[in-house]
């Protein structure tokens, strides 16, 4: 008898936690203006998947590297900064700031997210130039070289923002000298080249 309640009683702490879990909101920040809503994380996901390519190398068995690149067109990168505004819970000051960097950045960028993981730990350093890591842009014919930048803001995981990056990988920025607006609206192939292999990305 005991036991079966017990039984009963688990069963619907489950069933309490998967409500609760399902129902829970994405934290609203009440100091700003209706402008910056949390979008829906659901649409903001899926954005995020259909700009994502990855390309596993392996050599026999052996994972030579694992690596995924995000597209952040204009429509990405404003959810994120609506979703950190909220998450972080900025003041009037700090979102009208932030906003103004995003519009100078998108102004005279492309930019890309990239989520890597090579199993040996020295190699995985996409920044040191010493290791080879490269990346170019192909747009209209016209190579664009980028520049790989650590990421820096940790105020937040970075699995928030992207639900394909683990604890196990190293997320990276990867800039190219091209405005945002420019670039978006045509195909996008970019090539990254290493001691290690090469990978090729493509976005429409």
């Amino acid at each position: 008898m005991q036991s079966s309640r017990l039984k009963t009683f688990f069963k619907m702490l489950i069933l309490n936690l998967i409500f609760i879990s399902g129902c829970a909101s994405p934290p609203l920040n009440t100091q700003l203006d209706p402008s910056w809503k949390m979008p829906s994380m659901s649409e903001y996901k899926k954005a995020i998947n259909s700009n994502t390519s990855r390309v596993r190398k392996y050599d026999g068995f052996y994972n030579k590297f694992d690596i995924s690149i995000t597209r952040l067109n204009q429509d990405i990168r404003i959810k994120q900064l609506k979703i950190k505004a909220n998450y972080s819970q900025w003041e009037v000051k700090e979102a009208d700031e932030e906003r103004s960097k995003l519009i100078e950045s998108m102004a005279k960028e492309t930019v890309f997210f990239v989520s890597t993981f090579t199993p040996k730990r020295d190699l995985n350093n996409l920044t040191m130039k010493d290791i080879g890591w490269n990346a170019t842009l192909e747009i209209d014919g016209t190579k664009y070289h980028g520049k790989f930048k650590g990421y820096a803001n940790k105020s937040y995981k970075l699995e928030t923002l992207y639900a394909h990056h683990t604890p196990w990988h190293k997320g990276y920025i990867l800039e190219f000298d091209l405005p945002t607006p420019e670039s978006e609206t045509k195909p996008q192939v970019l090539t990254l080249t290493s001691p290690f292999g090469y990978a090729i990305y493509k976005f429409n």
